[in-house]
């Protein structure tokens, strides 16, 4: 999962709700919540709690997919291969700080999850 619509998505589909009564309930347009939905856009605070509201998806999760979404459009954007963002990580320390045991990663099969797991560790904020 990249982004919170994905999961937004999963749930409208299970519970058979359309996404124009969704984004009337959201006080929002269709077309802002298909935005949402299509992980096009990012999602505010305000907008998490009335999603927490409606749902009772817990505002952790949604924060933790939009950090996601943010972060594999940053490397994207940046790189064009999972190589290229490997040696941008690891140039950072990546390596060098989880060998010496300074940095624990939550997946370290996951790229883009690793970026965030350095990323908070080096206080570099792209948020």
């Amino acid at each position: 999962m990249l982004g919170f619509g994905s999961l937004l998505k999963d749930y409208l589909d299970y519970y058979n709700i359309s996404t124009k009564e969704f984004s009337d309930r959201l006080n929002i347009s269709e077309n802002e919540l298909n935005n949402i939905l299509n992980n096009s856009v990012g999602i505010d605070e305000k907008l998490m709690n009335t999603i927490n509201r409606l749902t009772n998806i817990e505002i952790k999760l949604i924060k933790f997919a939009e950090k996601q979404r943010i972060m594999y459009k940053h490397l994207s954007n940046r790189f064009n291969n999972k190589r290229k963002i490997k040696k941008y990580l690891n140039s950072l320390g990546l390596k060098r700080l989880v060998k010496e045991g300074k940095l624990e990663l939550k997946d370290s099969t996951n790229d883009i999850q690793n970026a965030i797991d350095l990323f908070e560790y080096l206080n570099i904020d792209i948020y």
